[in-house]
C-alpha cells in the first residue's frame, strides 16, 4: 500500500498527464479547417527522367516498389503553400538541388494531380531558407491568413507532404524560440508537432489555421523541429535573392581549412530558367573564391613548395605503375603512399584496379590485348564499361541492389592539360535516377589508362573541371607497356604529355631510348629484347630551379612483364638537409659507392643477383662533376645465368648510358 507522499505524487502525475492531454488535443482539427489547409497546400515535385542511358546486369525489378511510387511520373521533394494573390512559399533548400538538374524543373502539384509551373521567383534567401514565387496559370487558392504574433505553448499544426505520401496534418505545441546558429540574427520557432521528410517548405499553422511559419528542419535527436517565422518572409526585401552564409572550406588532400563568408545578392523577379542560371553563377563564383582563399592561405605549406615534400621529390618510386594521390599527412609532410587496390582481371591479360584516396577513386586500366589502340582510346563507352567491372555502382530497387554494367556514351569527352603538361581525357556520364554525374579523368598510358573518378551532384557540374584539375596536379603516375605499345603511344601526339614529346625510341638490332636528359641503349649481350619486351618509365616531380617539373626519373628494360632479368637507369638528386635521415643516407651511400652501390655483385635472393654502378653527372664546366645529382644503372638477372666478371660487366653497363644533362 502507498504511503501518503507516494499517493500525492501519483495523483500529481495523473493531473499533469490529463492537463497535457487536454492541451495537446485542443487543436480543433475540424473537417472545415483541414479542407481549407489542404486547398492552399501543394506538393513540390520534379519530373522523373524519361530515358535511362544505363545498362544493368538484369532487368530492374520495379514491381518491388510501392505501386504509387512506380506509377508516379514525378518525385516528391517537399511542400509549398499559398499566401494568396499568386504568391507561394517554400523552403529554399527544397529547390536548391534543382538548378542544373537532370530531372525537370520544380513544379507544384495539387491533390487532384494537376501540375502548375513556376512563373517567376519573387524573393529568395539562402540563409533564412525561404523562397517566394508565382505560378503560371495560377489556380488562385484562398491562401492562408497570417499570424505574426504566435505565443509560446500555443497549439500548432504542421501541414505537408510527409514522406511523399500526400498532404498530412499533425498537431503539437509551440515550445520555444531558438537563435539561428551563425550570428543570432533571428530566432527559429521550435515546435513539437511531427515533421517528416517532405514537410520542408510547408506551413506551420496556429490552431485557427493561420500560418505562423515555414517548416524547415527536423531536430536530429528529439521532436523539437524548426520553422522560420512567417514575418521574416513577409518583411524580407522585395525583388532580391540574398545569400549570407559562413562555411568551412576544405580540400581532401590538405590539412588546412578556411572560414569563408558568402555574401551576395541579385535582382528579382526572374523566370525559373533565369533564376537557375543566376543561382549557379553565384554559387560557382563563391566556390572559386572560397577555394582560392584556402589555397592562398595554405600556399607556403602546399605541395610542391611546402616543407615535408622531400619524400615525393627526391625518392622516385614506380609503385607498380598504379596512380597515387599526393596528400598532406597529420605531421604536415606530403607523401604519395600506395593505397590498397582491388583488381579484376579482364580477358586477354587486361585488368582494372581501383583504390580509395581522399574523396576520389583512383584507377588503373590495363587494356586487353585485343583492344585496338586508336579505337580503345577514343571509345568513351568501352573504357567506362571495363572500369565498371571493378567499380561497383548499383541501383537500389526495394531490397534489391542491381549492378550497373554500362553508363553508355559520355555526355562530354574533352581534353584538359594539367599544370605539368599532362593531357587528360575528361569524360562526364549521366546517372539520371540519382541526379548525379560520374566524372572520369583518364591519363592515357601505353598499355591503357591511369586516372581517377568521382560522383558529383548535378548542381555542381559546372565546377567539375576546375576541381578535377586541382586533383590531377597531385596525381603521381608512371608508364609501362610493350615496345609495340610504346610505339603506338608515342605516335598519338595529341595526348602525349609534355615530358615525353622529345622522347625517341629505336628498336631492332639496337634498342635505345633517348630523352633530353639521357640516352640509354641495351646491347643484346646484356638483355635480349623484342617487340613484346617491356619498357617502363618512372615519372616524378623534380625540383628544377625555383620550379617543379614532372619528368622522367628512370627507365627499365625487361624481356617481358614477368622476366627476372632487367636493366634499369635511375636519376637521383641530393636531398636537402630538411629531408629524413634515411633519404640523405641513401644518397650518401650512392655518392660514396657503399653497398649495395659498390662495384661487386650482390645477391638479391638465392635465385637473383644484382649489380649496380653509380654514374657521376657532368657539371657545367668540362671535366667537372656535380655533387648534387647522379645516375645509377642496375642489372638484375637470374642466378642460373652466367656470372660475369663484375668489373667488366660494370664497364659494359656504364657504356649503355650517355648522360646529356648537366648539373
Amino acid at each position: 500500500m502507498l504511503d501518503t507522499p507516494q499517493r500525492w505524487f501519483v495523483c500529481l502525475l495523473g493531473w499533469l498527464a490529463l492537463l497535457t492531454a487536454v492541451s495537446v488535443g485542443a487543436a480543433p482539427l475540424t473537417p472545415e479547417l483541414q479542407r481549407a489547409a489542404r486547398a492552399s497546400t501543394f506538393e513540390v515535385v520534379i519530373k522523373k527522367p524519361e530515358k535511362d542511358p544505363l545498362t544493368y546486369e538484369k532487368p530492374l525489378p520495379l514491381d518491388l516498389l510501392p505501386y504509387s511510387e512506380r506509377t508516379d511520373a514525378y518525385n516528391s521533394i517537399g511542400t509549398a503553400f499559398a499566401l494568396g494573390s499568386n504568391r507561394y512559399v517554400t523552403a529554399a533548400h527544397v529547390i536548391n538541388g534543382s538548378p542544373n538538374s537532370q530531372f525537370g524543373p520544380p513544379v507544384l502539384r495539387r491533390s487532384d494531380g494537376t501540375i502548375f509551373e513556376i512563373d517567376q521567383i519573387l524573393k529568395y534567401s539562402m540563409h533564412q531558407d525561404f523562397v517566394v514565387f508565382s505560378l503560371k496559370n495560377d489556380p488562385a487558392p484562398p491562401g492562408f491568413a497570417i499570424n505574426e504574433s504566435p505565443q509560446l505553448d500555443d497549439v500548432v499544426l504542421t501541414v505537408g507532404n510527409a514522406l511523399g505520401q500526400g498532404i498530412v496534418i499533425r498537431d503539437g505545441l509551440y515550445t520555444s524560440l531558438t537563435p539561428e546558429d551563425q550570428d543570432g540574427r533571428w530566432k527559429w520557432i521550435r515546435f513539437s508537432a511531427a515533421a517528416s521528410p517532405g514537410n520542408s517548405g510547408g506551413p506551420l499553422l496556429d490552431e485557427s489555421g493561420r500560418v505562423i511559419g515555414v517548416v524547415l528542419a527536423k531536430s536530429p535527436n528529439e521532436n523539437l523541429n524548426y520553422s522560420l517565422p512567417i514575418s521574416h518572409v513577409l518583411h524580407a526585401p522585395e525583388n532580391k535573392a540574398q545569400f549570407d552564409r559562413r562555411s568551412l572550406v576544405r580540400a581532401s588532400y590538405l590539412r588546412s581549412t578556411q572560414t569563408y563568408s558568402m555574401k551576395d545578392e541579385f535582382a528579382l523577379p526572374l523566370s525559373w530558367p533565369a533564376f537557375d542560371r543566376a543561382y549557379l553563377a553565384v554559387m560557382a563564383k563563391h566556390e572559386r573564391a572560397g577555394s582560392t582563399a584556402l589555397l592562398v592561405s595554405a600556399a607556403d605549406a602546399a605541395f610542391p613548395k611546402g616543407a615535408g615534400t622531400e619524400s615525393v621529390l627526391y625518392d622516385p618510386d614506380s609503385n607498380d605503375y598504379k596512380p597515387r594521390l599526393i596528400a598532406q599527412q597529420q605531421d604536415n609532410s606530403w607523401t604519395a603512399n600506395a593505397p590498397r587496390y582491388s583488381a579484376t582481371d579482364l580477358p586477354g591479360d587486361g585488368s582494372v584496379s581501383i583504390a580509395s584516396a581522399a574523396d576520389i577513386t583512383l584507377l588503373r586500366l590495363v587494356r586487353p590485348n585485343a583492344a585496338a589502340d586508336n579505337a580503345f582510346y577514343s571509345d568513351s563507352k568501352q573504357s567506362m564499361d571495363l572500369i565498371l567491372k571493378t567499380l561497383d555502382l548499383r541501383r537500389s530497387i526495394g531490397q534489391d541492389r542491381i549492378r550497373i554494367t554500362s553508363l553508355g556514351v559520355a555526355l562530354t569527352d574533352t581534353q584538359q592539360t594539367d599544370a605539368y603538361g599532362r593531357v587528360w581525357q575528361e569524360r562526364v556520364y549521366a546517372v539520371p535516377f540519382l541526379n548525379v554525374y560520374v566524372y572520369l579523368w583518364l591519363l592515357p598510358t601505353p598499355d591503357g589508362y591511369a586516372g581517377f573518378t568521382q560522383l558529383i551532384g548535378s548542381a555542381q557540374r559546372d565546377l567539375i573541371t576546375e576541381r578535377a584539375l586541382r586533383m590531377a596536379n597531385l596525381i603521381d603516375a608512371s608508364y609501362t607497356g610493350t615496345v609495340a605499345q610504346w610505339q603506338s603511344f608515342l605516335s598519338r601526339r595529341a595526348t602525349l604529355p609534355k615530358a615525353l614529346t622529345s622522347m625517341q625510341l629505336e628498336t631492332g638490332k639496337t634498342w635505345s631510348l633517348r630523352t633530353k636528359r639521357f640516352a640509354f641503349s641495351v646491347p643484346p649481350e646484356l638483355v635480349t629484347l623484342s617487340d613484346a619486351s617491356v619498357l617502363q618509365l618512372t615519372m616524378g616531380f623534380i625540383p628544377q630551379g625555383t620550379q617543379t617539373v614532372w619528368d622522367i626519373q628512370g627507365a627499365r628494360w625487361a624481356p617481358d612483364a614477368n622476366a627476372k632479368t632487367s636493366l634499369t637507369l635511375m636519376r637521383r638528386l641530393k636531398p636537402p638537409a630538411t629531408a629524413k635521415p634515411a633519404l640523405r643516407t641513401e644518397f650518401d651511400d650512392m655518392r660514396n659507392r657503399r653497398a649495395p652501390y659498390a662495384t661487386n655483385i650482390d645477391r638479391e635472393s638465392s635465385s637473383i643477383w644484382r649489380l649496380t654502378r653509380v654514374l657521376d653527372m657532368p657539371a657545367g664546366q668540362p671535366g667537372k662533376e656535380t655533387a648534387d645529382e647522379l645516375y645509377t644503372v642496375s642489372l638484375r638477372a637470374d642466378s642460373s645465368g652466367r656470372l660475369a666478371n663484375a668489373a667488366a660487366l660494370g664497364q659494359q653497363m656504364e657504356s649503355t648510358v650517355q648522360i646529356l644533362d648537366r648539373g
